[in-house]
């Protein structure tokens, strides 16, 4: 019947990666915890990256400081497709490093950045996503609004 040989088979090992947004604002998204984008009421950024490969890992501080200096303003999550690949998958996301801004809508598909990644530029193009928070209030919408 044939020796043992294959019994290590399909359970390679993965190499195990330091989590590089581990003790920042960066919300780290997974299958257990994408829900709370999904029912997002703020905009957000996603950074989809694979932590086995250099040019991933070499955005953690830009992204870090992205987390910092927009926290309480926009949600800055982060996506490890090395980790969670069925999650990318949903996202349409195959290659990496990608990051999608998304608006409040939570039917909204985000859209992907394409320019410099450095924190600015991607506060900039979330940023220019925002509605104009200003709104009239009357008498007539004032409920409304104090309900919203």
């Amino acid at each position: 019947m044939g020796g043992h040989g294959g019994q290590h088979h399909g359970h390679q090992q993965k190499e195990v990666f330091e989590n590089i947004f581990e003790n920042s604002d960066v919300i780290q998204l997974n299958l257990g915890s994408v829900f709370q984008f999904y029912r997002r009421k703020e905009i957000w950024t996603i950074l989809f990256y694979d932590v086995s490969k250099p040019d991933s890992r070499q955005l953690k501080d830009e992204y870090r400081m992205l987390a910092e200096k927009m926290f309480g303003i926009i949600k800055v999550g982060a996506i490890d497709c090395h980790e969670e690949e069925e999650l990318c998958e949903e996202f349409a996301v195959y290659s990496h490093p990608e990051i999608k801004i998304f608006t409040e809508s939570a039917r909204d598909d985000g859209e992907t950045f394409k320019g410099k990644k450095e924190w600015k530029a991607i506060s900039n193009a979330a940023a220019a996503k925002m509605q104009s928070f200003v709104s009239i209030v009357t008498d007539e919408n004032y409920e409304e609004f104090v309900n919203s």
